[in-house]
């Protein structure tokens, strides 16, 4: 039996911008693909939890999240 997964990557050009506004946007544009897993790179996530990429995008998508920092930075 061949199971395909639909995996999609996304650069989410971290919190630069209009931030909040692309949040919104993008969530769309990816449920459209119908991924199985999505893997996003430059992911902002902000201690205090006033800005989450990955939250705001697997509540979107109804997706579970997992994160991996690959690098901290201030």
């Amino acid at each position: 039996m061949v199971q395909t997964w639909r995996i999609v990557t996304y650069n989410t050009w971290k919190c630069d911008g209009l931030y909040r506004e692309r949040l919104n946007w993008m969530g769309q544009p990816l449920s459209d693909l119908s991924p199985d897993i999505v893997c996003l790179q430059e992911a902002f996530d902000c201690p205090a939890g006033s800005a989450d990429t990955v939250g705001h995008l697997a509540s979107a998508l109804e997706m579970q999240s997992e994160v991996l920092a690959a690098r901290e930075k201030t």
